[in-house]
């Protein structure tokens, strides 16, 4: 029995929503599936049935899913693909039939053990939802030729339904900016209703209208919030669907509705939809990228769908999706193309066999920190074990052979060859465990300036595909000895100070003086890195482990540092603005989007990047104290 539950956790790991899952999570849901063989042309359910208690996984073979009342196929779903969502999202009918197309192994989950992770895992909640959603967009496209509310089923409306609406975050009207920005804060939301005495919306605020109105100085942070707040609210009833949520938002130009009792301002807020929870209704959903990257293995066509994702993230980024949102959706697809180079690589490799649980390929800068939005050069490297039955020479030899292919394939898809070499295909960057601990030794205990530098990319590791227990092991021998680095961690927060706010007496940019970029600043090496380089001191001080991504970093430093906590929030809300800036630089103008000319930026881009810069100043004070660095150094 035990066996069979490791070989179902085997199978599960590889795809989401379970890759989101900790390790204990998805051991205890392996366990719980109920492993099921239906033959060829056998139904697993019926459209109009009552909802099984069961969200089912695909083994092997394949299922159709169906509208058999009209005669189309909806979606094909083949091995590792999830169906029959509905009793996990909505309390109805299945509005589709599910038929094996083949003799087909599919694993049945309890929705009782799934629904608690939902509620504590936004990531698995954002990916079934996003299947949910892209199913039912999928149907909306095979019956009708445009968007039109008429015909749109109102029990198919979207998001979870949208019977499970989040309920609106409210305050009065005389609370001043000041605190309903700590409020916003505190509730972890991006909007929040004004009401009156009697609880009946007079005005809504975004943190759009914060930056533009506050952050801008147009607005004092001791004024009323009514000052800033966008009234009359858009109100639309419960029952709404979809696309006539789709149509008001386009129309009026919006990105908050709220739900109230009866769809006017007169009766009280019931829940509110924004923009974004719209973006998931999208044809051109990242779930559905997703499931194409998984079922391809040509680089030519893992191109093609990245540059989908470029659009996709165009779309958002015009929308103002949060930051959180795209590094989470952009990091998860950059992650799947790599595993399908790699995948396609070991059926190309015929003269080794390669087993995930003896190796693993890490992601190195951007990529291991969940921040790469745009394609960008690769860092990458492979730690593996070591083979008994071959010498040292020969494993690193396979693993060597394995990396050319890889990065080959991912420089045919967009992410160009390092120009330092810093990737798997390098002897250096593919070692064993042992000498990877070794290679980190040498850094840590005898440091020096090249030994920094490479620590500065290679201690964002993060694990691809392969076991975890490698990486695992590489982060606990770290934190063995980072104790008895005085001298590593003190030229690791030199490093840190080295660049300073840039910013001119005049306050104007420190822009490049020559060369190929003259005039133009760069956000990366100017900006981004100063807070970069902070975030991951400090965390490694603290000993803070499977914590990569900046703006991560720097909240959970807030929640143990208190009397630092508003410049470690604020570092981290710079920090996204900077990655939006970089992120529309580069799409905009087909490059990195390192390189931004001011003189390009109207007066309000240019306030809210030169207000990004405010915290690098706070945090290298923290660093001299915290290492006892006189205030010139």
């Amino acid at each position: 029995m035990n066996e069979i539950i490791h070989r179902v956790n085997d199978f599960l790991k590889d795809f989401p929503p379970f890759t989101y899952m900790d390790k204990d999570t998805l051991f205890t849901i392996s366990g719980k599936v109920i492993v099921k063989f239906f033959a060829k042309g056998e139904f697993i359910y019926k459209e109009k049935e009552a909802t099984h208690e069961f969200i089912y996984v695909v083994n092997k073979g394949a299922v159709s899913i169906s509208n058999t009342e009209k005669g189309y196929l909806v979606e094909s779903c083949d091995e590792g693909d999830l169906f029959g969502l509905r009793p996990l999202l909505a309390d109805s009918a299945y509005v589709f039939t599910a038929q094996a197309a083949e003799d087909c192994i599919i694993f049945s989950i309890h929705v009782s053990y799934l629904k608690p992770i939902l509620k504590t895992n936004p990531k698995v909640a954002l990916y079934v939802a996003s299947v949910f959603a892209g199913t039912l967009e999928k149907r909306m496209h095979s019956n009708v030729s445009t968007l039109n509310a008429a015909n749109f089923d109102p029990s198919l409306a979207g998001i979870e339904n949208l019977q499970d609406l989040k309920v609106p975050v409210t305050c009065g009207p005389h609370l001043t900016v000041h605190e309903v920005a700590k409020l916003m804060t505190a509730k972890n939301v991006n909007s929040i209703i004004v009401v009156d005495a009697n609880g009946l919306p007079i005005g809504i605020v975004t943190d759009k209208d914060l930056r533009e109105k506050v952050v801008a100085g147009k607005v004092k942070k001791k004024a009323a919030i009514s000052v800033v707040m966008n009234s009359p609210v858009y109100c639309m009833k419960p029952t709404v669907t979809v696309a006539e949520l789709q149509i008001q938002i386009i129309r009026r130009k919006i990105s908050h509705i709220l739900i109230t009792e009866d769809g006017s301002i007169d009766t009280r807020p019931v829940g509110i939809v924004t923009n974004q929870d719209l973006v998931l209704a999208e044809s051109n959903n990242p779930a559905i990228i997703i499931k194409q990257i998984r079922k391809t293995r040509n680089p030519v066509a893992l191109r093609h769908l990245r540059d989908v994702t470029d659009k996709l993230l165009t779309y958002y980024l015009d929308r103002e999706i949060s930051i959180d949102y795209l590094t989470e959706i952009i990091s998860e697809i950059n992650d799947q193309i790599i595993k399908a180079c790699i995948r396609a690589s070991f059926d190309e490799i015929d003269q080794y066999q390669y087993n995930e649980d003896d190796f693993t390929w890490i992601a190195l800068g951007s990529q291991g920190r969940k921040e790469q939005l745009i394609r960008t050069d690769q860092d990458n490297g492979i730690i593996y074990k070591e083979e008994i039955a071959k010498s040292p020479e020969e494993t690193k030899l396979k693993y060597l052979t394995l990396a050319k292919l890889v990065t080959q394939k991912l420089a045919v898809v967009g992410y160009e060859l390092c120009p330092a070499d810093m990737m798997a295909s390098n002897p250096k960057w593919c070692m064993s465990i042992e000498e990877w601990k070794q290679t980190f030794g040498l850094w840590i205990l005898e440091p020096g300036q090249e030994e920094i530098l490479h620590t500065s990319i290679f201690l964002d590791y993060r694990k691809i595909i392969g076991s975890p227990d490698l990486t695992a092991e590489l982060t606990d021998y770290i934190f063995s000895i980072i104790d008895r680095a005085t001298g590593f961690l003190n030229l690791l927060a030199k490093s840190a100070l080295l660049n300073p706010p840039p910013l001119t007496f005049f306050r104007n940019f420190v822009v490049e003086r020559n060369g190929e970029h003259k005039d133009a600043f760069d956000i990366k090496q100017r900006a981004m890195l100063p807070l970069a380089d902070a975030a991951r001191l400090l965390v490694l001080v603290r000993k803070i482990p499977k914590l990569n991504n900046t703006p991560e970093r720097f909240r959970k430093l807030a929640e143990i540092d208190a009397p630092n906590k508003e410049v470690y929030l604020m570092a981290a809300e710079s920090y996204e603005v900077l990655m939006r800036f970089k992120a529309k630089t580069g799409l905009a103008t087909q490059s990195s989007g390192r390189y931004i000319n001011p003189n390009q930026l109207d007066k309000f881009q240019r306030v809210l990047l030169r207000n990004c810069f405010e915290p690098i100043n706070d945090l290298q004070q923290i660093i001299k104290l915290r290492f006892q660095f006189s205030t010139i150094i």
